[in-house]
């Protein structure tokens, strides 16, 4: 319980941060909204289920890789939108949709970390993951887009092991 009640902090200063009133009880509001959210994120870790991947010295780099993961995915959904608008304005619709599977590559086969990745997918204009399959014991996505020619086999492999690498940073894995 000591350990909720320490990993409460920092969620309460944000809630400060966030209301822009630094004041008791808006301080106490937002510690007990915080030991709300860290009970709610508790998750089983193997022997010891009261065990939260939250670190209090790996914050400021979980904190900075939310960060760049939040720009990377600003830059791609810019690009891909300016991409899609491009091909709908277009006298004649320039599209050729085509289905991609493309390995989670999670090692740890944490479901929050394929849920992550598929949503960095899907919020991406132009693709969407459509579903989950079970090939040789490996979970594969599979990927609807607007072009079949969106990449090659390498480079998706490559981009979908450069998000896995990020969603784990951010949650501590």
């Amino acid at each position: 319980m000591a350990q909720t009640l320490m990993q409460a902090i920092p969620l309460a200063v944000l809630w400060l941060i966030l209301t822009r009133q630094i004041t008791v009880p808006t301080f106490i509001t937002g510690y007990v909204f915080g030991i709300g959210v860290v009970l709610l994120l508790r998750v089983n870790r193997g022997d010891d289920p009261s065990v939260l991947p939250l670190n209090p010295a790996r914050i400021p780099g979980q904190l900075w890789s939310i960060a760049e993961h939040a720009l990377l995915l600003a830059v791609e959904v810019f690009v891909s939108g300016v991409d899609v608008a491009r091909r709908v304005l277009a006298p004649r619709v320039d599209i050729n949709p085509g289905l991609y599977y493309i390995p989670t590559q999670d090692k740890t086969s944490d479901a929050m970390v394929s849920a992550l990745s598929a949503h960095a997918i899907t919020i991406t204009p132009g693709t969407l993951v459509v579903d989950y399959e079970e090939i040789n014991g490996e979970t594969i996505m599979v990927v609807h887009s607007l072009d079949s020619a969106m990449g090659d086999e390498q480079s998706l492999n490559e981009g979908q092991a450069q998000r896995v690498k990020r969603i784990n940073r951010i949650l501590g894995l």
